[in-house]
């Protein structure tokens, strides 16, 4: 069995910056899984977690939990934020028309934000389930492997 994952504090943005510079994950062998279907949208989730519910606090903690079973990979990331509601998500393009995904980039020059906002939307195209808990700030990934 692997030791526990252990992290440590850099100073304001290093959860961001930590995260940015994850190597893409590879597949476990024997998944049938393309490696961007998976890494990518897991990274993604965490990267959201860490920006959006721990507010680039290096305090705040990021939870992550993980079950692969033979047919299933799942993960769980749960950060320490109130949560979110889609309808409040104006700045996302997972709240845009599905003709009109760039519809966000104004709100988010009004704002001042980064550029992006696709994040949501892209894992969803990759995830069989992506579900959130009430508050929204657990989501559970889910991606079904090929049966033997």
């Amino acid at each position: 069995m692997s030791p526990p994952v252990r992290g440590a504090s850099g100073g304001r943005g290093w959860g961001l910056r930590a995260a940015g510079n994850l190597r893409r994950p590879e597949a476990p062998a024997g998944l049938g899984l393309p490696r961007l279907s998976w890494g990518v949208a897991f990274r993604e989730l965490l990267m959201n977690a860490i920006e959006w519910g721990g507010r680039l606090d290096p305090n705040q903690k990021v939870r992550i939990s993980y079950l692969r079973g033979r047919r299933m990979l799942l993960y769980r990331i749960a950060d320490p934020g109130t949560g979110f509601r889609f309808d409040g998500l104006k700045h996302a393009a997972v709240v845009n028309p599905p003709d009109q995904p760039w519809q966000h980039i104004e709100e988010r020059d009004r704002k001042g934000l980064r550029p992006g906002g696709f994040g949501i939307m892209m894992v969803k195209s990759l995830a069989d389930e992506l579900l959130f808990n009430e508050a929204q700030n657990e989501v559970v990934f889910v991606k079904y492997l090929a049966s033997d």
